[in-house]
């Protein structure tokens, strides 16, 4: 009996579950992130997406509930295109940041570590990434780099300031603070790194147990990953009149110590409610023309899966099968190494004008 090819991949099947600072707040965006795994029946693949700005689960499977408060889901095509359009750049409050094609690159190696990828979304990330990385060199020296810069500008040209943090965007507050010539203190969990980040700079890095949270300060800046605040209402009062900088998520400040800290505070939906950074209308032209495109591209690619599975299939098959007889001829000894050389490769030729016609077919979608 001849049985029917199989089937290509759904592409209804990929979904893209999330929020982002367009429409929620930073508590709201991470207290939906734990929220996250109760919607999902069971997800054959998963990256989970969680910045400064947004928290997007992209999978694939199906959605087991309806999705609430700030979640949107997102489905096939338009599940495909919210992924080209984020790792691009262009949902984001600085258009094409700098610091988010890192970290979707560090979102995507941690769920290869974790085994919860495969193919569908390896190919789906494997171009965004190539978008993402296009969608940068399009856009002009002009445009807003970091969130660390926008918030910097903000401030101004601090005399003195401490920084809680050494990773990335640490690092990018580092700099445009030492740019400004500021007296920097940097203080972190990780005492190597804030000494080599401080040594790199020409900073001072403090032990974490000798962090000081008072109005010695002219800002604080706080870019590190929290599971508590580490600013309580009392600790912002002692910071009078220092100005604060928070890029964590979840946040660094407390929610109650928001309002005492007023205008003082420029923190992620600060910088979320700020006009977005813009691109020229032909800039943003070419880039939405080319996440459409490579849109296509992909689905292309997902519906011609199956034929693409079938002809390594099949020419697998037929080099296990030819290897094995040449295998047989090897340990006859009826055959010295020139003539095997030769059979070898006329098999090799055979094979190959066998498989011609039938791989052809599969890749056009009929039937060998």
């Amino acid at each position: 009996m001849t049985t029917a090819p199989p089937a290509a991949p759904d592409p209804t099947r990929i979904v893209v579950v999330g929020a982002s600072y367009r429409d929620s707040s930073t508590d709201a965006r991470q207290g939906a992130l734990a929220r996250l795994p109760d919607l999902f029946d069971r997800l054959d693949e998963r990256i989970v997406l969680n910045t400064c700005h947004r928290v997007e689960v992209i999978g694939v499977g199906h959605v087991a509930g309806v999705a609430s408060g700030p979640l949107r889901v997102r489905r096939g095509r338009d599940a495909v295109e919210r992924v080209l359009t984020v790792v691009a750049g262009l949902d984001s409050a600085i258009v094409a940041e700098e610091q988010l094609l890192a970290q979707v690159r560090e979102a995507y190696r941690t769920a290869q570590a974790n085994d919860e990828t495969g193919p569908i979304l390896n190919e789906l990330m494997r171009r965004a990434l190539h978008v993402g990385r296009r969608a940068r060199s399009m856009t002009g020296p002009s445009v807003d780099r970091s969130l660390a810069d926008r918030a910097l500008a903000a401030i101004g040209a601090p005399a003195t300031a401490l920084l809680v943090g050494s990773g990335a965007m640490a690092e990018q507050l580092a700099a445009g603070l030492r740019r400004r010539r500021t007296r920097l203190t940097i203080a972190s969990r990780t005492p190597e790194r804030a000494t080599a980040l401080a040594a790199r700079l020409g900073a001072q890095a403090v032990a974490w147990d000798e962090l000081l949270l008072d109005g010695h300060w002219d800002l604080v800046a706080f870019a590190t990953r929290v599971s508590d605040p580490l600013l309580s209402t009392e600790r912002a009062d002692a910071l009078h009149p220092a100005a604060v900088i928070d890029l964590c998520a979840p946040a660094a400040v407390a929610p109650d110590a928001r309002p005492r800290l007023g205008p003082r505070l420029i923190d992620l939906d600060t910088l979320g409610a700020a006009p977005a950074s813009t691109l020229s209308a032909r800039s943003r032209r070419r880039l939405e023309a080319l996440i459409a495109e490579e849109a296509d591209r992909y689905l292309a690619w997902l519906a011609e899966l199956p034929a693409f599975d079938a002809v390594s299939r099949l020419h697998a098959r037929a080099a296990e099968l030819r290897d094995r007889y040449l295998g047989r001829l090897r340990q006859s000894d009826r055959f010295d190494e020139a003539q095997l050389a030769v059979v070898d490769r006329m098999t090799a030729q055979l094979v190959g004008e066998l498989l011609h016609e039938p791989t052809l077919r599969l890749r056009a979608g009929e039937r060998p």
